[in-house]
């Protein structure tokens, strides 16, 4: 099987945001992969269990029954790394039967323009925005960083699948304060995808539902992961504020 992906940079995401344009994006890495095909048993980070059998299906569907519209965006992580986390070859297999239309949206371009030092475009575009940020504890302090205007909905470290349905009616009770273009902006883990899945999925008029991931980490002090190690502090601070 061949996978479809489509190479959209930074911009073409940044636009939909100036346009107002409401859009859906969730990533799918290695973790929700070890998830779906029974193959690993917690994320890489550690933060979440990959064996329970209602996020499995709940990952499966988002995929299985996606949404083939124009604003519901599925990003795939790199297939070079994929295939040294040893899940290319299976998930290949499981999308030519379950899911085969799919087409994928890049899945590290945020994370790429960070490490690259270009993210300013997008950090300056949700500055003017209503954000909701829905992640860790440590992420509240974006507020005093980077996004001054933004509400937070709390998301336990580790295992926040079983609390899916509580912070689901705590992003529904933030959006319900926000104007039409607020933006919720995700670091929950596999449970990212089920919750934009669902939020997509209702029949009001929708936010934009973007999967950052670990993205913000840095931007607070946690270096979350091993490539956030090489992005250096003028790299973060042209990131912050678009100079060099």
């Amino acid at each position: 099987m061949t996978l479809r992906i489509k190479k959209y940079g930074l911009d073409f995401y940044v636009q939909k945001l100036k346009d107002q344009e409401p859009y859906s994006i969730a990533r799918y890495g290695n973790g929700e992969w070890g998830c779906i095909l029974g193959s690993s048993r917690r994320t890489g980070s550690g933060s979440q269990s990959l064996t329970i059998p209602l996020l499995r299906h709940q990952l499966a569907e988002s995929l299985q029954r996606h949404l083939s519209n124009d604003n519901y965006f599925l990003g795939l992580q790199s297939p070079g790394y994929l295939d040294r986390c040893g899940v290319l070859r299976p998930l290949k297999k499981w999308l030519s039967s379950q899911a085969p239309t799919i087409k994928w949206h890049d899945g590290n371009v945020f994370h790429h323009a960070s490490m690259r030092g270009t993210l300013y475009p997008l950090i300056a575009q949700l500055r003017k925005m209503e954000l909701v940020v829905v992640g860790p504890r440590w992420l509240q302090g974006l507020k005093k960083q980077v996004f001054p205007n933004m509400k937070f909905v709390f998301v336990r470290r580790r295992d926040c699948f079983e609390t899916a349905d509580h912070i689901l009616a705590g992003i529904i009770r933030a959006l319900k304060t926000c104007k039409a273009s607020a933006v919720v902006s995700f670091s929950a883990g596999p449970t990212s995808k089920t919750l934009i899945y669902a939020l997509h999925r209702r029949a009001t008029q929708r936010p934009f539902l973007l999967d950052f991931g670990s993205l913000w980490d840095p931007y607070v002090g946690k270096r979350s992961r091993r490539y956030h190690k090489r992005l250096t502090d003028a790299v973060i601070k042209r990131n912050l504020t678009g100079r060099k």
